[in-house]
């Protein structure tokens, strides 16, 4: 065999190959499209491949790239599947300009605060959220922290109230408090009727059931190994609980009247069934007026966006910035709104 049918041979399998991983992106990207709409109560395979989105659609931009320097036809396939998950992608990356005067500006806030870092970083978070001038802010996970802890540390906030983990804190009046337990009873809809400029606004916040990925080193130091049944059980088990919370907090949210914000950790991705069941007919924040890469976990290279501040029509987003400071295992996500006249 000469060496010139040689490389004929060798293309030609590359080629094969190529197009069949082509295919095969083309396949998971039309699932991670389809995963908002399909509920980890009926099947949890697409809320699983909604998780490694972002590694589908880098691939399918490889395989892009890949076929735009061939200049073969086949480029269209990947290109498709990117602009069939541009709605993933609009949640993930933003180039933005800010609007904001702060003077005008309603600023708000959520954070899940890690417990503090057992109480070490609860100075360095106070100070953190003070330098930030928020009117009104939701944590998560301040599990060991009592209110007059938090009114004594945080004590330009006037109005502060506790529900379980949760915590809102605001510099405005504060008119009523209310609770609502979620499915599988792990978390709670803490909400407040606040008085904002003469206004009336509601200000909710939730925590939804955690993956427990984050929690996998500490099991496996623990029993000394990892059982993958085990660690499957209990994602899949996970993601059914979210799906619960999700719709109970979705139908919370179409039973208000009030102008609403509401914000937390989610624990999901913009790729997910809990995104769009919880966002419903409100703006996400950082779709509206955010910039950059929506990173706000730090753990696995810091590609999940699983926090949020979403609100409805009565409100126009200004300006969303996640920050980088490392007090948690969470990014703090603060926006600047006003309500509309």
């Amino acid at each position: 065999m000469t060496k010139k049918r040689k490389n004929s041979r060798s293309k030609r399998g590359m080629t094969i190959l190529m197009v069949i991983l082509t295919l095969l992106f083309a396949g998971l990207s039309c699932a991670t499209f389809i995963s908002p709409y399909v509920s980890p109560l009926k099947t949890v395979i697409f809320h699983y491949l909604g998780l490694v989105s972002p590694f589908i659609l880098a691939g399918d931009l490889i395989l892009l790239i890949y076929w735009i320097i061939k200049k073969r036809i086949w480029l269209v396939v990947p290109l498709i599947s990117i602009v069939l998950n541009i709605g993933y992608i609009s949640s993930m990356v933003r180039v933005g300009i800010s609007k904001n005067d702060k003077e005008s500006a309603l600023r708000v806030a959520t954070y899940n605060i890690d417990n503090f870092g057992e109480g070490k970083n609860l100075n360095p978070i106070v100070r953190f959220i003070s330098s930030q001038d928020i009117d009104i802010i939701a944590l998560q996970e301040a599990w060991d922290f009592s209110l007059d802890i938090l009114k004594k540390n945080f004590s330009e906030y006037n109005y502060i109230n506790k529900k379980g983990a949760l915590v809102t804190m605001s510099k405005y009046p504060i008119l009523d408090v209310n609770s609502q337990q979620l499915p599988n009873k792990t978390g709670y809809i803490f909400s407040a009727k606040i008085d904002y400029k003469g206004e009336n606004i509601l200000f909710a916040t939730t925590h939804l059931q955690t993956t427990g990925i984050s929690s996998i080193p500490r099991r496996v130091k623990s029993s000394g190994y990892l059982s993958f049944k085990g660690e499957q059980y209990r994602f899949s088990k996970n993601a059914r609980v979210r799906a619960k919370q999700a719709n109970a907090v979705a139908k919370y949210i179409d039973n208000q009247e009030l102008p609403i914000i509401i914000c937390g950790d989610f624990n999901d991705t913009p790729a997910s069934y809990t995104y769009r069941k919880v966002k419903g007919k409100l703006v996400d924040g950082f779709k509206d007026c955010g910039s950059a890469y929506a990173s706000t976990f730090f753990e696995f290279f810091g590609i999940f966006r699983i926090d949020y501040i979403f609100y409805d029509h009565s409100f126009r987003g200004l300006k969303h910035s996640i920050s980088d400071v490392k007090l948690s295992d969470h990014k703090a996500v603060i926006m600047d709104v006003e309500l509309r006249e």
